[in-house]
């Protein structure tokens, strides 16, 4: 009976992680102007210059390398709704880089989460992604 009930518990948790949340409008239009500002095949940078990161939402990330004046937005290859932030975050990626590139992946403590993409953004939409998340 406990190992019938502990197996219910497990699928029951796994089913919840994988909800995506979906973004409101506001966001919605922030995260299709930061991909169409960049170019995601040509935009990387230097995982050991990550100053900080935030996250966006279930499916995004921005992170700040080399200082919190250079954002990135991180796309991820599926939804990762357990990333939180102030979470202690791993980046993985080849030559050191983080490019969107096969691989590449953002690891926490209770998930492994691929990168999908990678866009340089500017200040300005990066602020606003945070301010909308805030209204969220």
């Amino acid at each position: 009976m406990r190992y019938v009930f502990m197996s219910l518990m497990l699928v029951m948790l796994s089913a919840c992680g994988t909800v995506a949340e979906e973004p409101d409008v506001a966001m919605q239009g922030l995260l299709d102007a930061a991909k169409q500002q960049s170019s995601a095949s040509g935009d990387c940078f230097y995982i050991h210059t990550v100053d900080s990161y935030r996250v966006v939402d279930a499916q995004h990330l921005l992170v700040y390398a080399p200082s919190r004046s250079k954002p990135w937005l991180l796309e991820l290859s599926n939804a990762c709704p357990l990333l939180r932030d102030g979470d202690a975050l791993l980046l993985e990626g080849s030559s050191g880089r983080i490019c969107g590139a096969a691989g590449d992946a953002v690891r926490s403590r209770t998930q492994n989460c691929g990168i999908k993409a990678v866009y340089a953004i500017t200040p300005e939409i990066a602020d606003g992604l945070k301010a909308a998340k805030k209204e969220q």
